[in-house]
């Protein structure tokens, strides 16, 4: 029943060679190479567990060494941790069990297959008290709702991977290791270096199963070759994702369709409207999806290829034009949320967080950020040097020192868990980074375990993206240049960052009035050294407001607006931005002891009246809700 008649078996079965541990029938991880240059930590979880694994009781050597070439794969090939390995040595070992009792008449894993291998070992777990699946509520939807679902457990896990690494041995070895044939490419085989894969998000795999008309399948490799060796990983996958699209449209509504010959403008009208009308997508994601068709055609056309489309399928009309979408960033209200609730993370999501409000670089960057990071210049003074994914440029940025620290200690801990070899700053296990998807889950998992809101009540739906917006969004506030926004954002052009100018122009006007006055005045007295007013080090310093730090000369006179509220009669607080009141206080207070030591006059009775307000201010909130 579980036999794959297709195979001729016995002239396909092979051995695979091993390296000397993986040759011994009988393996203690505790002796494994790698365990004498794991951590105390590390070495105490391996042999707390069970690590031993038993082949003497194996009674097919094929079997056996097939299973030994995976784990010797799975370790040495793709640089998993031993620790990492040890948590497969219950399905390793019920494996073995399996093919003892079951495969009495099976020789390799070539022979069986799959689907009905996988219910028999299914129930092979079911009937000796072992689970296939576990079910989990912990994914959050776009709604911040929990979901349901199933996930195998390690013992199918492992079952499942070593049966499909095993077919995939012999499909290289029938196929001559030829790429092209196959219908799921594994971009680390290609022939040539692929640009712009991201640590982050390993995704290896590019497939093709989906485009199930097999002369649009063949076209679609042709073209998407020719588009890895000049083009983005990215780029390419959304590429495949249009076209995946675009085939099951067929395959639903013009099953008559096996190849892009045959198709006219009449069908791809169908299509655009499926894609406008009744997809889930959203205007960008179509435009996209639109997009990377009419390209995959027009490349068609362009090399010529036999299968190309006969006439001009898509026009430029059909592709969405770009909508301006505004910044999106958090208030004031959210970031103080989710800083009080920091020490809920695992360290090091922490650390990134605190980094990515700080500096306002993508999250790709920031996963992808090397241990060597850190620089500095001639005053001492640190900079974050990184690269950036999307330019594929090098930005240096002046950061403080409390961030400098704060990734000191990340590269301290990684190598304290993972080695002193690690390659990145936050790392996951000794070879990847953190990923994307691990920071993004962290975070909306504390939202929705604290209850983070926004003004209107609703849960927070983590972005990373948005950390950058709202950085850039505080820098337009400030009154900051435009270009200066620009090269610590490490944009290539003002027109990327003006969208967070053009929201704010009219609070920019009002708040950067007596810094123009201030400006003006010195232009106006070039050559008068007794009209200018002086800076002096009390000018660096800033007074704390409710939404950012107003960095207005105190040389040039007391700011009249500045936290004008507070002391106006008719100002009444909201008791849900109580902590963001208490946040500004701390701050303030710091500021007054700063201007005690300093003696920064100005400075002193600005932030002791705002001491005073805020004390006032807090009182009555916490009065009211007594």
């Amino acid at each position: 029943m579980i036999i794959n008649n297709s195979l001729d078996q016995k002239a396909n079965i092979k051995r695979y060679p091993l390296f000397d541990f993986y040759k011994q029938d009988l393996w203690d991880l505790t002796e494994h190479p790698q365990f004498n240059q794991l951590n105390e930590n590390q070495k105490k979880f391996i042999a707390n567990r069970k690590h031993i694994i038993d082949f003497t009781a194996m009674k097919k050597d094929v079997f056996a060494n097939e299973i030994k070439y995976y784990c010797q794969h799975y370790i040495e090939n793709m640089k998993r941790l031993i620790t990492s390995f040890v948590t497969d040595v219950g399905g390793v070992n019920l494996t073995i069990k399996y093919i003892n009792e079951q495969l009495k008449e099976v020789g390799s894993f070539i022979e069986l297959e799959k689907e009905e291998t996988l219910k028999s070992f299914s129930q092979f777990l079911i009937s000796n008290g072992y689970k296939t699946h576990t079910e989990t509520n912990n994914a959050l939807t776009e709604d911040m709702e929990y979901r349901n679902y199933k996930t195998p457990t390690t013992y199918l896990r492992f079952f499942k991977n070593l049966h499909q690494f095993i077919h995939e041995q012999y499909k290289e070895s029938s196929q001559s290791k030829d790429f092209f044939v196959k219908d799921k490419w594994d971009i680390r085989e290609l022939p040539f270096k692929i640009q712009g894969f991201d640590p982050s998000r390993p995704r290896y795999s590019l497939s093709f199963e989906k485009i199930v008309q097999e002369k649009i399948r063949e076209i679609a490799k042709k073209y998407t070759l020719e588009r890895l060796k000049t083009k983005r990983y990215s780029t390419c996958v959304d590429d495949l994702k249009g076209i995946n699209l675009l085939c099951e449209h067929l395959n639903e509504f013009h099953p008559d369709i096996q190849s892009v010959a045959q198709l006219n403008r009449a069908v791809i009208e169908d299509y655009l409207a499926f894609i406008n009308l009744n997809s889930n997508l959203k205007p960008r994601t179509q435009s996209s999806r639109i997009g990377a068709v009419k390209t995959f055609f027009e490349t068609c056309t362009l090399f010529g290829w036999d299968e190309a489309p006969k006439q001009t399928l898509l026009l430029s009309d059909d592709v969405k034009k770009k909508y301006k979408v505004l910044p999106r960033f958090y208030d004031d209200n959210v970031l103080t949320q989710i800083n009080k609730n920091l020490e809920h993370l695992p360290v090091q999501i922490a650390r990134m967080v605190f980094v990515l409000q700080n500096v306002g670089m993508r999250i790709s960057e920031l996963c992808n950020l090397k241990k060597d990071c850190l620089k500095q210049d001639t005053d001492k003074d640190f900079l974050l040097e990184y690269l950036q994914e999307k330019t594929q440029d090098w930005n240096r940025v002046p950061i403080k020192k409390d961030i400098a620290m704060a990734i000191q200690k990340a590269i301290k801990y990684s190598q304290e868990q993972y080695g002193d070899k690690v390659k990145y700053v936050f790392m996951q296990d000794a070879i990847r980074p953190i990923s994307k998807d691990t920071f993004s889950y962290h975070l909306n998992q504390l939202v929705k375990k604290h209850d983070i809101c926004d003004s209107n009540g609703n849960l927070v739906r983590i972005k990373s993206h948005h950390f950058r917006g709202t950085l850039a969004t505080k820098y337009a506030n400030l009154g900051m240049s435009p270009n200066v926004i620009r090269i610590l954002l490490g944009q290539k052009s003002l027109g990327a960052i003006r969208h967070y100018i053009e929201i704010l122009e009219e609070t920019m006007t009002d708040a950067m009035q007596d810094l123009l006055n201030y400006q003006d005045q010195m232009i106006q007295n070039i050559g008068k050294k007794e009209a200018v007013i002086q800076v002096n080090e009390e000018d660096k310093a800033e007074i704390p407001l409710p939404n950012g730090r107003c960095a207005k000369p105190i040389s040039s006179g007391k700011c009249t607006h500045a936290n004008a509220c507070y002391t106006c009669a008719m100002f009444k607080p909201d008791p849900k931005n109580i902590d963001l009141f208490k946040y500004q206080l701390s701050e303030a207070k710091s500021n007054v002891e700063m201007a005690k030591i300093n003696g920064f006059e100005r400075v002193l009775q600005v932030n002791e009246d705002l001491v005073e307000a805020l004390e006032k201010i807090i009182t009555s909130i916490e009065k009211r809700g007594a």
